[in-house]
Order: C-alpha cells, then sequence, then structure tokens
C-alpha cells in the first residue's frame, strides 16, 4: 500500500469532492445535470486508482488477521 501515492489522491479528491458539494449546495451546479461530469473530475483526479490501492490494502489486511 503506498501511502504517498494514497495520500496525494486523497487530497486531490478532497479538493474536488469539496469544491462539487459547494457548488450543489448553493445552486450553482445542478446535482443530476453535472453528475457525470463530477465523477469524471474525481475519475481524473486518481479516483480509480484510489479505490484500488484501497482494495489492495484491505486484501492484504484481511489476509494478515486471523479468522477473516
Amino acid at each position: 500500500f503506498s501511502t504517498d501515492e494514497s495520500a496525494k489522491i486523497t487530497s486531490a479528491i478532497a479538493e474536488i469532492d469539496n469544491d462539487w458539494l459547494v457548488k450543489f449546495l448553493v445552486g450553482e451546479k445542478d446535482i443530476d445535470s453535472n453528475w457525470d461530469s463530477y465523477i469524471n473530475e474525481l475519475k481524473k483526479a486518481g479516483l480509480d486508482r484510489w479505490t484500488q490501492l484501497v482494495q489492495q490494502y484491505l486484501e492484504e489486511t484481511k489476509a494478515e488477521v486471523p479468522g477473516v
């Protein structure tokens, strides 16, 4: 599990998420018509890679825990 890579992606995702959340809440962006754009921006920031890193970490951790 690459904590440095994960941290960089997490930071980028959080920034995008916060920006879009505000725009959705104040009505600057319509959530229904802009949802795909929001997801695409998250993916460009590395959402799929972040998901892969987390899944890999969970699998490695699961293997280390007896009875799981």
